[in-house]
């Protein structure tokens, strides 16, 4: 249960003199739509406010649902006919125009391939056969207020987006990014002169930015973050509402922008997280999908089989919130805010012997971090001040040392096998990098000129395996060496949000995320044969994000990620 009240007033964090915007929020009244098991996630609302759309794992697997508002009733628009539907960078649904029907994204794996294709349905609101509406790669669909135009984007490299009428008879591209650059979730201003939308790399590195419908050769950035930003609405022409993270990486909250004065500032409801918003025609009454989430430690063996959910075990520590473990020597190593808190910045905490200690709290949130081979040094990653910046430290918190000073640093780093070398990815505007860095001090030594990151060391210190460029969320894993020499790997690919592979120790072979956002399990990859091999087939009702291999290659430890997430409905006062 996320909200412990069915109404309540929005506290409201801004220091200027009120708008009517402001105002309203202030004064506005939260009704909780769903309190179902499990998650409700990406609610929308028809143009006039009377029904809701959503995701949910109800029945199973992730279906579209929908409600008319203040029923109580929910009717399950998909019934498992369609699978991948939820994806955490992406407006996974809406309404059409007219409200008659509700668009879905659709993700389907191209046979005998890694590509993703992606494209846009249809389901009548009161129920139906869903049917093809956008193809060719479409993930997004959003009418006009006045009903005659659509905008849309692309999964071809820089996401284009498109302006299209309803009946599809022509469609003109409007704009696309950089490559390796995405463009996510447009959506129209009220009188139809904007079109605004996230762009970056997802999902850390993102803003909103506009450009007019009729083209531009470059856009316009609203907000300055560079964070995990998303799901845009237009209150009116000159009021934006979206969701991101805080500086210190905590949330997504929701955050109110006056475009006039580019000031924004957040709102809040107590400490539950915001992962959606969403508006009527009107903008009289919003959705939020409303979480507080929940993330712990779980271990499970690897055996010559496939291992099941109930060899899983979790490890018990004295918080009720861990993520990105690593194994140490005699000791386990984790990110937790203080005492579990939901919403507080991520330090790096020791857990030996029933006893866990704090060894990284106040200065930025890490964000990640790696155990020297010898098992006496940390290297880790802190945001602060918009950079996040590499350093190391004793793993008793002591002797810390700040490496590559200009560096911004991307993702966790790894060390060599000798520990004299740290590789790590850095971005410096045009996509991350891959580095190598004296893990005493010195300069970094570029390894690749093409987008690399998330670098891992061969045992033996021949390559490095790292991801390349993201394509429409997929990674293509590559191999180099420490002087920058491309080595060769069989074929393998990675989804976005689950980059992370380990060295299988003395076997080389990599054990590597696959599955969708929903459903992941832990697979061998052989390097030699290039064969693949399933290790665990466990309950799909969990995320799994981090995980860390022990010493001897005996087990896999690893985070799960429960998001707890309801939909809310925010009505706001009237003028």
């Amino acid at each position: 249960m996320v909200l412990g009240v069915s109404t309540a007033t929005l506290a409201w964090l801004w220091s200027s003199p009120e708008s009517g915007w402001q105002r309203d929020i202030r004064n506005a009244q939260f009704t909780r739509i769903t309190d179902f098991e499990g998650n409700e996630v990406d609610g929308a609302l028809s143009p006039d406010g009377k029904f809701v759309a959503f995701l949910s794992d109800r029945d199973g697997p992730f279906d579209a649902w929908v409600s008319q508002v203040g029923s109580g009733t929910f009717l399950n628009l998909t019934k498992g006919k369609i699978n991948e539907l939820q994806s955490d960078d992406h407006r996974n649904l809406s309404f059409s125009g007219d409200g008659q029907q509700v668009w879905l994204r659709v993700t389907k794996r191209k046979p005998g391939s890694s590509v993703l294709d992606k494209s846009v349905w249809v389901v009548p609101t009161m129920g139906g056969e869903p049917q093809p509406f956008l193809g060719d790669g479409t993930a997004h669909a959003e009418w006009s207020q006045d009903g005659t135009r659509i905008v849309y984007h692309g999964s071809d490299a820089g996401d284009p987006i498109f302006v299209t009428d309803p009946g599809q008879r022509t469609a003109h591209r409007i704009y696309a990014a950089s490559p390796g650059v995405h463009c996510h979730q447009p959506t129209w201003s009220p009188d139809g002169r904007y079109i605004y939308f996230c762009q970056g790399r997802p999902p850390d590195q993102m803003d909103i930015w506009r450009i007019p419908p009729a083209g531009a050769n470059a856009a316009e950035r609203i907000t300055q973050q560079n964070t995990r930003v998303g799901h845009p609405v237009m209150l009116d022409n000159r009021t934006l509402l979206y969701t991101a993270l805080a500086e210190d990486a905590s949330g997504p909250w929701l955050y109110l922008m006056d475009l006039k004065r580019r000031r924004a500032q957040r709102v809040s409801f107590g400490v539950e997280q915001y992962n959606s918003i969403a508006a009527s025609a009107d903008r009289r009454r919003l959705v939020a999908t409303v979480s507080n989430p929940r993330a712990d430690l779980w271990r499970v063996p690897i055996s010559p089989g496939v291992v099941g959910e109930s060899e899983a075990v979790q490890v018990r520590l004295p918080m009720t919130r861990a993520i990105e473990p690593r194994f140490g020597p005699n000791f386990l190593m984790f990110l937790s805010s203080k005492r579990g808190a939901v919403g507080r910045t991520d330090g790096l905490w020791k857990y030996n012997e029933g006893t866990a200690t704090q060894l990284w709290q106040d200065e930025g949130a890490v964000t990640a971090a790696a155990i020297s081979p010898d098992g006496g040094r940390v290297c880790l990653a802190v945001r602060n001040g918009g950079r996040t910046r590499l350093f190391t430290m004793k793993t008793d918190g002591t002797s810390v040392r700040r490496l590559a000073e200009r560096l911004d640093v991307h993702g966790a780093p790894s060390w060599s096998p000798d520990s004299k070398w740290v590789a790590v990815a850095s971005d410096e505007g045009h996509g991350p990098r891959l580095y190598r860095v004296p893990s005493e001090g010195g300069s970094a030594v570029r390894l690749l000129d093409s987008v690399s990151s998330h670098p891992v060391w061969s045992p033996d210190g021949r390559f490095i395996i790292y991801c390349g460029a993201d394509s429409g969320g997929v990674f293509r894993v590559g191999a180099v060496t420490p002087n920058g020499e491309r080595y060769r790997l069989p074929d393998l690919t990675l989804r976005r949000g689950a980059e992370r592979f380990c060295f299988l120790p003395h076997q080389g072979a990599l054990v590597f995320l696959k599955g969708d956002f929903t459903q992941r399990d832990f697979w061998l990859l052989d390097l030699k044969s290039g064969r693949e091999r399933q290790l665990t087939n466990l309950n799909p009702a969990y995320i799994i994000r981090e995980f860390d291999l022990s010493s001897d290659g005996s087990e896999i430890l690893f985070d799960r990620f429960q998001q707890n997430s309801d939909l809310v409905l925010i009505e706001l006062a009237s003028r």
